[in-house]
């Protein structure tokens, strides 16, 4: 129809048009707000006060606790409660390893195995990086060191006095053997090795692997480390153990015994008893030697 008036499509319409005129929607007012007046900023939900004797809801999950970590039940006015941690093991949680090898040193828990018995957590050590395993009832609050209560001196004198005369003669024989392995060198060029000693620079290298690179006395060493492809120079072979493959068919070297020298590879190896089983390289026989005579050799790529 308007077409037939002669309108045009983007055209007005009327008597006296003046251009297109664009439609407007006008925003709805906050309720019950006057004329001229800005509604106020928008505040925070206020939670109810709680009434007197009524406990507090936000303290659910907060607890009361000393300067050694210890949970207390009672606390003074300008005292401030802390954050209730979670119970048990779980992966993030500090610790410190009571007993044990690794005893005294600090990490963080990176796996809990609950299957099991018992329980037994992967910790990284805080200082060297490593990951080991220790059972969960060695591991313990990072401020509450002792795990025991503590002896007194009068009980514990009496009973070194009485059980020494009994274990001098093994304490003897021990110490002469100790003595004798110490003096024996066991080194070889390119073997694999790791840092045992948890003082050793502070612990930072301790669980670390690398290899020698050379022998510069019968009891001490070069090291190239793996990870970090760090030098360390004269390193007593005292602070080292040998490192064992866990592959078939990997390259060994005998460095102590009757084969000390000789060369062969894995075989098989029994960890609870300690023993290896290598196949020699001068007569193909198969030896079952202890853990601490082979050491793997470094194979270089």
């Amino acid at each position: 129809l308007l077409r037939g008036m002669g309108w045009e499509k983007g055209k007005p319409v009327g008597r006296n048009p003046k251009g297109s005129v664009e439609a407007r929607e006008y925003v709805r007012r906050p309720e019950r707000l006057g004329l001229g007046a800005k509604p106020k900023e928008i505040q925070p939900k206020m939670r109810r006060k709680s009434r007197l004797g009524e406990p507090d809801r936000s303290e659910k999950n907060m607890v009361m606790v000393d300067e050694r970590g210890n949970v207390k039940h009672t606390k003074t006015l300008d005292e401030k409660l802390v954050s209730r941690e979670k119970l048990g093991l779980y992966a993030g949680k500090p610790v410190v390893i009571l007993r044990g090898p690794h005893d005294g040193l600090h990490g963080k828990i990176v796996q809990v195995d609950g299957k099991r018995d018992p329980e037994v957590a992967k910790v990284m050590l805080e200082l060297s990086g490593e990951t080991v395993e220790v059972n969960s009832q060695f591991l313990g609050n990072p401020l509450e060191r002792s795990d025991m209560a503590p002896v007194s001196k009068k009980r514990s004198n009496e009973k070194r006095d009485t059980s020494m005369q009994q274990k001098l003669p093994r304490l003897e024989s021990e110490h002469q053997e100790s003595q004798g392995r110490r003096t024996r060198s066991w080194l070889f060029p390119n073997i694999r090795v790791r840092i045992i000693d948890k003082a050793f620079s502070g612990g930072r290298y301790y669980l670390k692997k690398g290899y020698v690179l050379d022998v510069i006395t019968p009891l001490s060493c070069d090291i190239l480390l793996d990870d970090s492809s760090r030098h360390l120079s004269d390193v007593d072979q005292s602070l080292l153990e040998t490192v064992i493959p866990r592959t078939a068919g990997a390259p060994m070297q005998v460095v102590q015994g009757e084969h000390k020298g000789e060369r062969g590879k894995l075989v098989s190896r029994d960890s609870s008893r300690g023993t290896v089983a290598i196949q020699l390289g001068v007569d193909y026989s198969i030896k079952t030697l202890s853990m601490d005579d082979v050491a793997e050799i470094q194979v270089h790529r």
